[in-house]
Order: C-alpha cells, then structure tokens, then sequence
C-alpha cells in the first residue's frame, strides 16, 4: 500500500464522515427546532442551551450515534456496522490477494527493511475525495493558526494588565464572587485596551476591567455587569466557547455549525442575564442601561474578547436580550427544573442514539463487468489470480481450458492483467499450470505462484504432471525462482502477512490426495521455511482478519472426505479451531473466499457441496455468504454470478471491491465472465433507524 493509497483511503473515509455527519446534524437541528418552537413560551435558556450543545458536540462523535436513516433497499441486505474513528491500519488497508485468500500473521517471521527505492512511494492518481480532504486540511491549518495567533496576541496583552485593587471598586468583589457561586481565585485586571468588563481565561480565568470604568458605569450597573461575568466563570462557559471555537473551524463549511454556536451563544448571554438579574436588588432599568453600555463600549476590544463577553450580535439580538432584562413579569430560571432535567435526559436517551446505522450502512452488489469476448482471457477453471497494489492491477495466469484442436482439458500459460476496465494479454511464456494460487509479494513487488499441475492431453489420455517449484511475475516476464520435491501437488494456500512483510504458504494437495498436505511455511525471497505443522489439511482459503488481528483458515474439505466448512485461526506456531459451519448449513468445496476489509467480514462465494470429492454440477452454489465474526449469514442482492466453483476471487484494494473470474458452472462449462462484488455506504434519508 503506497502513500496515495492510503491517502485515497482516509479520502474516502473522510468524505463519508464529513457527509453523514453534516446532514446528520441538519436533521437533528431540525428536531431541535421543532421542540424549541413547541416549548417556546416555557423554555429556560439553560435547557436551550444545553440542548443545542449536545447538537453541536454530536457532529464529532462517533459515527454509530447517527441520526440518519436509509432508503428502501431490500430486507435481506444485511446492513454491517462500521465506526467512523477506527484507524485503519497498513494490515487493514493492504489486503493481499489469492484465490482462496487474504492475509497472513506469523509471529516467527522477521520484519524485513525494503529498500525505498524499491518500491513506489507514490502512485496512481487521488480521488475527488482525497484532493477535497487535503484543501480541507489546508484551510483547517490556515484558520487554526490565526485562532491560536489570536489567542497568544489577547494573552500577551493580558500579561501587561495591572492589577486592580479592592478598594478601587464601589461594592466587594469577593462578596460578589462568591454570591455568584464562585470559589474560585479571580483576579481582577484592568488595562487600557479594555473598554467593557470581560471574563478571559480557562483553568485560571481573571476579570478584566477598563481602566476609567467608574466614568462608564454606575455601581449599579458594574455590580450586575460582574455578576453577569461570574456566571460564565462558575457554568465554565470559556472551555465550551473553546470547543465550539474548535467545532466551526473543522465544519467551516457547514452552516449548520454557525446556526448552532449562534443558538449556543444567545441561550448562555440569556442563562448569565438571569442568574445576574436575580442575584442583585438592582432596579432593571439600571441593569439594562448596564446592557447597553456593554454594548457601546465592547466594539473597541479584540475580536476574541467580545466573542467572550457574547457582544458579537445583530441589532435585532440586542433588542431582544435588552428586552428580556427588562421585562419583570417575565420569571427567572437559575437552575434547570426537574422536568426539563429529564427531557434533556429523554433527548440523549431516546433521540441521539436513533438511525446509529445509517451512516455506516453497507451496502453489497454485484455487477458483471460487460468486457467483448476478443477483449478478456479464454474460458478457463482454476486459475491464479492476484492484485498487484505495486501498479493497481489484477493479474491471472493459468488454469485449465478446452482450447487444444479436440476440445480437450489442458492447463494453460497465458498472463492477463486488469485494470478495473478491460483485460490486456501480457504474456504466453509464463509455466502451463492449473490448480494454482498466487499472492503478490508486497516487499518485493512480484506476484508469486507454488506449484500446480501440468495438464497435457496426449493420445486422448490427460497426462497430469505435479509440481512444487516456485515462480514469480514482475510485471514484464515470469522467472523460475525456487525448485524443490516439498509437496507437489496444487491448491497450496498463499498470502501476504503485511505484518511481517512475509509470503505465507499452507496445505494443498495431490489428485489422488486432496487432504494430503497440512503444513505451513514462510518465504524468504529462496525458499520456504517451515513454521507450523498442526493446521487444517488440504485445500483452505487463508486471510488475515483485521478485526481480530488474527491469521484465518477456511477449511471446507476433511480428512475423511466430507464436507466440513471450519474456521480456523492461527495462534503463533499452533492453529485453533473456532467455528464449524456445516452445523450451520452444507459448506461449499471449490468456491470463493476473500476478507473484506471495508466490512470487516469473510465472504464466501459459489463451490460445490456433495457427499464425495468428485465434481457435480449438481450441487453448485450462487450464494453469497458473509461471517461477520461471530455469525455466517447469507447476503442477498439483485444480482450475482450464476452457480460455478473453481472461480479466483481478489480483492482491488485501488477499487475497494473484489473481482471475481471464470470457472465451471453448472453445465460443466467453463465461463470467463468478469464480476466485481462491492460494498459501498448506503444512500441517505430523512428517516430514523435505532441503533442496535
């Protein structure tokens, strides 16, 4: 996995995040808005308050807390659950291919240094999501930087304030303080630049005062204007004007952000007038005057210190507020009722946690890549098949066809390549083999196959010749890069650990054996090396689970020639086994396997399932099928690739999808159709789904 892979892969996350999150809030915003309107004449400005808090401070938690619901899709789409803040890791995001596998963990193995010139640092293009997530970035840096100037700017000139001393004030501050509930130490400042009374500061917050501001205020009105100041101080407003400040500058775009920090701002100044009005015995003609000077005066101070005194309001705000405090029919709420208490427990119980699967809904499909038959390989059954993340393609060799001059079976030597479009022939030099699978080599750039049978009709006799040599592809011509008698045979598991940047091989078998081999080893770039021998026989589909951080073994033959369908996984040199699907239901032999890391799931694909080893057209299966861990459950889409089994199966990392070529269905007719199965986030409604 390159860097603009990876990048095109938080591209991707990102975008999806942004997006659900954004019209998430919308719809929540909207909920708020109804409640506002119905609670209108009755509503305090703390409930209010608190309300669109909780709205504004739901845009960055995780996604499985999302409001949005979907549209109709068919019931048996199953939906997974994905969270918006896992990281992905390299071992999620560089999926290795094969065609039965995905992933392996050896703990023996030793991590091994790449030459950087050796493998791409970069390539391919970026998405649209990626490029909008990077000038996100860019204008996010920009504005974060002149926040934090800005702060450090007003703290400078806050350092070279004088203290202000207690008999320079018309009443006793600290009275003052603490019938505002304060216990805490504030110092009170006072400085040229400050022309109205402000609170600065979070873990050590101080009064700021102008210096002449026994000339701009009366008593009355200073003792309600430090009240006021106090109540911030003591419901730790500056720490939530912080983190709306942090909020609106990573949603900039989203107007809904700015709507609710200005609700946020309006219900606190709200909040503080009505815990200061009650706390004096001040006339409110005097408070309000008190108001109005505030306001005159606030316009002269730094864009940070009004937003901190809230004096960043329209004409039409100010009226407002300013007839608010003076209205003495109107009741004062210091404290929320119980009453109100418990509808904001309501909201977060009942209506934060509804349609928490809507924004990390999947959704699977197949779609059957319409190619022109002169334009893709031959027909074929048991090929090799993998994706080389090095140049974004996939690349398939060998296999069996019917091409000979009397449509007989023979393997074949033909290289294929994909790029997400068409196939291109690549070469007809490469080993005739069939009964192979291959893996791409990340830390050497090569794609790699191990043994396979030779298949040549002679006389009108197959001749079927076992092999256990390795060979490797790089993109330009096929080399012989290890011989050796160890288990001759095919269908020997391979994959890629992206851990320790190992090969891994596992199994395989013989055609009068196909249980024969047991074995797992490592390839160091020579030989292989072995490193467990206790795991599943004969023929088993290998990937790494990155949910479980495990190495894991489909096996759907055993050793006494049935069906079995175990869950296999690898624990340093020693395999477990955790999970038997044939309890489950008829597991299938020669199908399709691959984990899906969007997901997080093993699909299972297609194979046959009798009661003898032998193929029968009569038992091959089209289902899709997914173990999410736990449980194996079918997935039912609109369409999919009719019943077949020796069919490769890789995942396109590039693509996010996996590809899926060839086979023999149910006719005893080799296919060469192309298909990709993806699974893709669901569109948007404005509807409610709980979160299970």
């Amino acid at each position: 996995m390159n860097f603009t892979d990876r990048l095109n892969q938080w591209g991707e996350w990102w975008a999806s995040f942004m997006v659900y999150q954004t019209l998430d809030s919308m719809v929540i915003l909207l909920v708020l808005g109804i409640v506002c309107f119905l609670l209108r004449k009755k509503m305090p400005a703390q409930f209010g308050y608190c309300l669109f808090l909780l709205a504004l401070i739901k845009l960055v938690v995780p996604g499985q807390f999302s409001m949005m619901g979907y549209l109709y899709a068919p019931p048996s789409e199953r939906a997974i659950e994905i969270s918006y803040f896992q990281p992905i890791s390299e071992q999620e995001i560089t999926v290795p291919d094969g065609s039965a596998s995905d992933g392996m963990k050896t703990p023996q193995a030793q991590k091994e240094t790449i030459p950087s010139a050796q493998r791409p640092w970069i390539s391919g293009n970026l998405t649209t999501p990626t490029i909008i997530m990077i000038v996100w970035g860019w204008i996010v840096i920009g504005l974060l930087s002149g926040f934090v100037w800005r702060l450090c700017k007003t703290h400078r000139l806050i350092q070279a304030m004088a203290p202000v001393q207690r008999r320079d004030l018309p009443f006793d501050i600290i009275q003052l303080k603490e019938r505002a509930g304060v216990r805490r130490s504030v110092p009170v400042l006072t400085g040229a630049w400050i022309t109205s009374p402000v609170v600065w500061g979070l873990f050590k917050p101080v009064l700021l005062i102008p210096n002449d501001v026994m000339k701009r205020f009366s008593a009355n009105q200073l003792e309600w204007i430090c009240l006021h100041e106090f109540a911030h101080i003591r419901r730790y407003d500056n720490a939530v004007l912080l983190l709306q400040k942090i909020i609106q500058i990573l949603f900039f775009f989203h107007p809904g952000v700015w709507l609710l920090n200005w609700l946020i701002d309006q219900q606190r100044e709200y909040a503080c007038d009505d815990i200061a009005l009650k706390g004096v015995n001040t006339p409110r003609i005097d408070c309000g005057e008190g108001f109005l000077g505030v306001v005159l005066n606030a316009n002269g101070m730094p864009t940070l210190a009004m937003a901190s005194s809230g004096m960043i309001n329209s004409k039409t705000q100010i009226k407002k507020r300013l007839m608010r405090i003076l209205d003495q029919e109107r009741p004062l709420h210091t404290r929320l009722s119980l009453l109100f208490r418990l509808l904001i427990i309501a909201f977060i119980l009942v209506v934060l946690p509804y349609g928490g699967k809507a924004s990390v809904q999947c959704i699977r499909a197949w779609t059957e890549i319409q190619i022109d038959d002169v334009q893709r390989p031959p027909a074929r059954y048991w090929p090799g098949m993998c994706y080389d993340s090095w140049r974004d393609v996939v690349v398939l060799h060998g296999g069996r066809n019917k091409e000979n001059e009397h449509n007989q079976v023979e393997s074949c030597n033909d290289t294929w390549e994909f790029d997400g479009e068409a196939w291109r022939l690549v070469s007809t030099a490469g080993p005739s083999r069939t009964g192979i699978q291959m893996v791409f080599d990340e830390s050497r750039g090569v794609s790699l196959f191990y043994g396979g049978y030779n298949l040549k009709c002679e006389d009108g006799r197959s001749r079927w010749t076992g092999n256990s040599d390795t060979w490797q592809w790089d993109g330009k011509d096929w080399k012989l890069v290890c011989e050796s008698n160890l288990e001759p045979g095919q269908e020997h598991g391979l994959i890629y650990d992206p851990i320790h940047q190992k090969v891994i091989r596992h199994g395989g078998g013989t055609l009068e054996n196909p249980m024969q081999y047991s074995n797992t080893y490592e390839w160091d770039g020579q030989n292989w090396n072995l490193i467990a021998s206790d795991g599943p026989p004969g023929y088993c589909g290998l990937f790494f689970d990155s949910t479980r951080q495990s190495v894991m073994a489909y096996a759907a033959l055993s050793s006494d020639s049935g069906w079995r369908g175990e869950l296999w996984e690898l624990h340093g040199s020693s395999w477990i086994k955790i999970e038997n699907f044939s309890q489950i239901q008829e597991p299938a032999w020669g199908g399709c396997y691959g984990f899906d890391p969007i997901s997080k799931n093993l699909v299972l694909f297609g194979g046959g399932g009798s009661t003898s080893l032998g193929y029968s057209k009569n038992f091959l299966e089209h289902r899709t099928l997914e173990w999410d861990g736990s449980k194996l459950h079918e997935i039912e889409t609109r369409q999919s690739p009719g019943p077949r089994s020796g069919a490769e199966f890789v995942y396109d990392t590039r693509r996010g999808r996996f590809i899926l070529f060839g086979g023999r269905d149910g006719n005893n007719d080799f296919v060469n159709d192309t298909w990709e199965y993806s699974t893709t986030t669901k569109r948007l409604a404005f509807m409610f789904s709980h979160n299970e």
